[in-house]
């Protein structure tokens, strides 16, 4: 996997924040500012010199790329981790991810029947407001894989893992993920899929956010600690973000969730009742089960609808660009990844091979012919004929082709090199300028009534999560 959108669950910014307040005196965490025209981070890198510089490289690169695609008017500012996200916080064979978006709602008029969306810092800093909103100290958080404990992987392309990475940051992904419902039913299995039947019921969950107080980062004593966390308050269901505005059935070209703008409105009044103060240790997979079973059956016939239709088929789902254009986005056939699927850009290449899988056997040989025998890698007539321009957006690439190779393999848009005309589209809707392009004055208004915590709980450990 090139990558995976790394959704936060409670339990995981639990152990995360805890491992900082038992470890920090002991964490040997040396870092650095690094300052470029459109780009401010910190970088904290414990490998040697050599490497760290390399990372930087790569970084610079990416900006490079990103600053010649897009117009960036404030400075884009974010936390940049280098360390073991293998053995020490559980992220499999991810290379790299973002993390800890912090978000700002927006509306387009001060009408209180106006609908907020969540945009992305780094993107409502480059926006015409109303009123400046008090920004977190940083729009994201992004990890990167050292690959001490995949060593298979070491030397893998780490250029256009950052630049797809920097581009969720930027505003590309979805809010709500899927949920199954049945009570004793587990809804994520494998590698966070969830596998589609008939009689099972599905609802939406948008973010939570625990709002922890700043003291907590100061305690040292475990049991003190763990007992202030459990009795955290939890915040409320947040809004979609401004990309779920802008989905589409690819079946019948409506916005996806036109009907339920404000779902999150009504997921709140029976999940978390005026009056009620919900902590930690109450918000369990059960209890959200339970709550977002009791929504209005009217918003469960849609939210059931537009899941069994829209996330479990291939060319379902797609998003309707600034000009009308319908780009389809990654689904898959009789299942569901809240990593992977709808916050990237569809793959043909992985359409056929599933498809095939499904048809022949993960083992037959019209599986087997699709790849090179001694790499192991999918066969460069295979990637000819399927990818496109966009695939800097596809949720994997298991190829690894270097960015020299790419370009030359692909017919990516001579404009912009790497980011093809798709995505640039896509981030266009959103609301970013084109570079070269004179920005809009179109006024955006901060919805007040909405207080959102900052999202910063990554830090270094010294142990692994699991032995906490």
């Amino acid at each position: 996997m090139k990558t995976t959108t790394i959704l936060l669950s409670i339990a995981f910014a639990f152990e995360t924040i805890y491992s900082r307040a038992i470890n920090d005196s002991k964490v040997d965490d040396p870092f650095e500012i690094v300052e470029s025209e459109n780009f401010v981070y910190k970088l904290h890198c414990s490998e040697g010199q050599q490497y760290c510089d390399g990372i930087k490289n790569d970084l610079d690169f990416a900006f490079n790329t990103i600053s010649n695609t897009f117009e960036i008017y404030q400075p884009i500012s974010f936390e940049v981790f280098v360390d073991d996200i293998t053995l020490k916080y559980g992220f499999g064979e991810t290379l790299a991810a973002v993390i800890d978006t912090n978000f700002v709602p927006l509306k387009t008029s001060r009408s209180r029947s106006s609908i907020p969306y969540l945009y992305p810092q780094a993107l409502t800093k480059q926006l015409h407001l109303n009123k400046q909103p008090t920004y977190k100290d940083i729009d994201f958080t992004m990890i990167i894989n050292n690959c001490n404990s995949l060593p298979q992987f070491k030397d893998n392309e780490i250029r256009t893992v950052i630049i797809h990475e920097m581009l969720h940051g930027f505003g590309f992904g979805s809010a709500p993920s899927v949920k199954v419902l049945n009570d004793n039913k587990a809804d994520n299995g494998q590698k966070g899929m969830i596998f589609y039947n008939e009689n099972d019921q599905y609802g939406f969950e948008t973010e939570l956010i625990p709002s922890f107080s700043k003291d907590l980062m100061e305690i040292t004593d475990p049991d003190e600690y763990i007992n202030k966390v459990s009795n955290t308050k939890v915040s409320k269901f947040l809004p979609f973000h401004i990309f779920d505005k802008y989905l589409v059935s690819l079946k019948t070209g409506e916005e996806l969730f036109k009907d339920i703008p404000s779902y999150y409105k009504e997921a709140n009044k029976v999940c978390f009742p005026r009056g009620s103060s919900l902590v930690m240790k109450d918000i369990t997979e059960q209890y959200l089960k339970n709550c977002i079973k009791k929504i209005s059956p009217e918003t469960q016939d849609i939210t059931s609808r537009i899941i069994r239709d829209n996330y479990f088929d291939f060319h379902t789902l797609g998003i309707k660009t600034y000009d009308g254009e319908l780009i389809p986005l990654q689904t898959m056939s009789g299942q569901y990844s809240s990593g992977s699927c709808v916050s990237h850009i569809n793959n043909p290449l992985y359409d056929e091979y599933f498809t095939r899988v499904k048809l022949y056997g993960s083992e037959s040989d019209q599986v087997n012919e699709m790849f090179d025998s001694v790499t192991g890698k999918f066969k460069i007539e295979y990637i000819l004929k399927y990818y496109d321009e966009n695939y800097i957006s596809y949720f994997s690439d298991v190829d690894d082709f270097t960015v020299e190779e790419m370009l030359e393999l692909l017919p990516n848009n001579q404009n912009h090199p790497l980011i093809g005309d798709g995505v640039v589209k896509i981030l266009k809707t959103l609301g970013w300028n084109e570079k070269g392009e004179t920005g809009n004055n179109k006024i955006l208004y901060l919805d007040e009534s909405l207080s959102i915590p900052e999202t910063q709980g990554f830090k270094y450990l010294i142990k692994k999560v699991y032995e906490l």
